[in-house]
């Protein structure tokens, strides 16, 4: 089961003064999810299976996973930041995607074993306040979504 952040919102690079203090800044939409889920046959609802997924994941419980139906577009959000310095600077959004497989057994047996697989994300949203010059991968961070929204926003460098 993967359940890994992925990017969904990136600004573009902002000049920041010394002295500019609180700046807000807006992110673009790079990337919308869809939540699906998606079986082999007659199957549980829904609701069961987000009660189930949710079990699995422990932290989390199904209403804050999205459901079929919804969207990640409109979770991106402006950032208001503080910056301690000049630079240029791009803010990143990404929300945690889930993508899981499952099997359900019919506790009679009259029925086959249904296949399917499930795809959502945690609502809410991870943020990100990236330097350009001062790649994240460089100094620590090997996350992929901030990787991307850095290599999207600022450039690889090259």
């Amino acid at each position: 089961m993967a359940k890994e952040p992925t990017l969904i919102a990136v600004s573009r690079p902002v000049e920041v003064g010394e002295d500019d203090g609180w700046v807000t800044i807006t992110p673009e939409r790079v990337r919308e999810l869809e939540p699906r889920i998606e079986v082999s046959g007659e199957g549980p609802s829904a609701r069961r299976i987000y009660a189930s997924l949710a079990k699995r994941l422990k932290y989390w419980s199904a209403s804050e996973l999205a459901k079929p139906g919804a969207s990640s577009a409109g979770e991106e959000d402006d950032d208001r930041i503080d910056f301690h310095g000049a630079g240029v600077f791009v803010t990143a959004q990404g929300v945690r995607a889930v993508d899981a497989s499952f099997t359900v057994d019919c506790p009679d047996g009259t029925r086959t074993r249904v296949y399917g697989s499930v795809f959502t994300y945690l609502r809410g949203n991870f943020h990100a306040s990236l330097a350009c010059g001062y790649d994240p991968a460089e100094h620590g961070n090997k996350e992929q979504w901030v990787t991307e929204a850095y290599t999207l926003a600022c450039g690889d460098g090259s």
